[in-house]
């Protein structure tokens, strides 16, 4: 099977995929009272959410969506002993993300709801249960980022969005609850987020948030240290306000961390932030 699956599409690997979680499934119902072991496990469900998100198709979100309402539904009925976890619900979003345009998609303002709901279900059912399962992870929180980078109609609205995206992990964490704190990779995405933005003061906001990173890192929290994709996502910042003094500042902060030894500045230089320089 395996071997025969490499000449099909992605699109054909998650019907099929979907095709043997249903038969596992079914075949488990009937055979419930021999103890058979056959029932779908979470990974299971997973890998086929997983190959819907990594389809290709302009429906993915959509295709993944309803595995994941089916999910939901048969363990709410007592169908089924098995209930989404956080890489399920994640996995959707990033298949919501994906989802191209075409005539079996919808719109990215839709797309973008739905990663939001995910988001704030995960967030809520955490609230209710305290269960770590389902608790939202900090690629949850990129994912939701990402979809905002993707999709958002301005380039301005994507910044905005994903610094409340931020702002939000950050309040919850800060309920000692148990929720996951915002680290280096979450902070980068936001700079990212910026380093796409026309909004004028985007450049400015990167590089605020990368000052605030280094200087919690000088202050022994290695959590929010910065690395190169820190440094690359302020320099496309300024990069993309060449024209108006940005090429300028970019150099500044290059210096500023050249300045610096390596365990200073907690990462090492390659030609990647000097090409964007020149850039």
């Amino acid at each position: 099977v395996v071997g025969s699956s490499r000449s099909w599409s992605r699109s054909t690997r998650a019907h099929k995929a979907e095709q043997w979680l249903l038969e596992l499934y079914h075949r488990h119902k009937q055979q419930q009272s021999q103890e058979t072991g056959l029932e779908p496990n979470v990974r299971t469900w997973g890998a086929v959410l997983k190959a819907w998100a990594e389809s290709g198709r302009p429906d993915a979100g959509e295709q993944a969506q309803r595995v994941l309402d089916q999910m939901e539904q048969w363990y709410q009925a007592g169908e089924s002993s098995v209930a989404p976890n956080v890489i399920c619900y994640t996995t959707v979003m990033t298949a919501w993300a994906r989802g191209g345009s075409g005539t079996n998609s919808s719109p990215p303002k839709v797309a973008l709801q739905r990663v939001e709901k995910l988001l704030r279900h995960m967030e809520e059912l955490y609230l209710q249960t305290k269960d770590p399962a389902v608790r939202p992870n900090k690629i949850s929180y990129i994912t939701a980022i990402d979809a905002w980078c993707r999709k958002a109609p301005k380039k301005a609205q994507a910044a905005i969005q994903a610094q409340a995206i931020v702002d939000r992990m950050m309040k919850l964490y800060a309920l000692n609850l148990g929720y996951d704190r915002p680290t280096r990779i979450v902070f980068n995405a936001l700079i990212h987020a910026y380093s796409k933005s026309d909004d004028p003061n985007a450049a400015i906001q990167a590089e605020t948030i990368f000052r605030w990173m280094e200087e919690q890192y000088r202050g022994g929290d290695d959590f929010v240290q910065p690395d190169e994709m820190t440094l690359c996502g302020v320099l496309n910042a300024w990069a993309n306000h060449a024209t108006n003094g940005g090429a300028r500042r970019a150099q500044e902060i290059l210096d500023h961390t050249e300045s610096l030894t390596s365990q200073e500045r907690g990462f090492e230089h390659s030609v990647v932030s000097y090409n964007i320089l020149l850039k």
